[in-house]
């Protein structure tokens, strides 16, 4: 029996179809937990395509005033607490110096210092929760903050906006980052 080559070629062409859906960032994260997802249509919708992703990450560079923004399909384990809302990590240039490296950990232990890349970053479950982490952070390093303040300062201003209010250190980025 003869295959028609019209037949074949469209089996294939069908056969590749799934595979090539499945290089989209928003088929990817169908399969992500609600939180995640969520977030990841934010990002997608403010920043546009990441620059790579796979099956448990999204990655954009350079968009905003980060130098980079993850998205990750799980939170991070790391911190005790609400461990399920984590999973939005994004990056800037901001080298720390290693005297306020303990007055950070005290502060948010989801704050990573990169001190070979010269790198601070926040995560959370939101953008705005991480430009209010980042500018704190920034206050401690200056020496406008102690780390009591921060943590009062923190939890006040997220309470606040969970009741509808606004805060500049929600907004953005309150300096220029290095």
């Amino acid at each position: 029996m003869k295959t028609n080559p019209s037949r074949a070629l469209f089996a294939l062409l069908l056969a590749a179809v799934p595979a090539a859906l499945l290089a989209q960032p928003a088929v990817v994260i169908r399969a992500w937990p609600r939180g995640p997802a969520a977030a990841a249509r934010v990002m997608i919708v403010k920043y546009g395509t990441p620059a790579r992703f796979g099956k448990h990450a999204l990655v954009w560079e350079d968009m905003g005033p980060w130098k980079r923004t993850v998205v990750y399909s799980n939170a991070w384990p790391m911190f005790v607490g609400a461990t399920d809302k984590d999973f939005l990590e994004q990056t800037i240039a901001r080298p720390v110096p290693p005297s306020k490296i303990p007055a950070l950990t005290l502060f948010d232990r989801r704050l990573r210092i990169d001190e070979e890349r010269g790198e601070l970053s926040s995560r959370s479950e939101s953008e705005e929760a991480n430009f209010l982490a980042l500018n704190l952070a920034e206050e401690l390093i200056s020496g406008r903050r102690t780390v009591s303040d921060a943590k009062g300062f923190y939890a006040k201003t997220l309470a606040l906006s969970q009741a509808g209010k606004s805060s500049p250190y929600l907004e953005g980025l309150m300096y220029a980052p290095h």
